[in-house]
């Protein structure tokens, strides 16, 4: 009997010792992991910084823009009412062409007379 308990006892000992082998490449394994992780989250870390900091530039040229398209709303109102006021300018001169036709009778009868 004692030598069937001691057969039991090297058998629970030797699977003890199989069991902490498994235990100490699974811990292994896991840091491993947990440190390949790391590393990512860290280069993560470093790119959602970056992203944010491009994200700003183009915030900032947005703002840029939106500056430089009102000013020159701004200015194609301006052009605008120049052209309007080139339109005016144009009707009036067609209306004394216009008005101007009886004279053109007029040159042409005395033009005709003198010849």
């Amino acid at each position: 009997m004692a030598s069937q308990n001691r057969a039991t006892i090297e058998a629970v000992n030797a699977r003890h010792e199989e069991m902490r082998g498994e235990v100490r490449s699974f811990r292994t394994e896991i840091y491993g992991q947990v440190s390949l992780l790391s590393i990512a989250f860290q280069g993560q870390a470093i790119d959602l910084r970056d992203l944010k900091t491009v994200l700003q530039e183009l915030k900032a040229n947005v703002a840029s823009l939106d500056g430089k398209v009102e000013k020159l709303s701004s200015e194609v109102a301006g052009v605008k009412v120049g052209v309007g006021e080139v339109m005016a300018d144009v009707r009036g001169v067609a209306a004394k062409v216009e008005g101007d036709s009886g004279l053109e009778k007029r040159v042409f009868a005395l033009e005709r007379k003198g010849a």
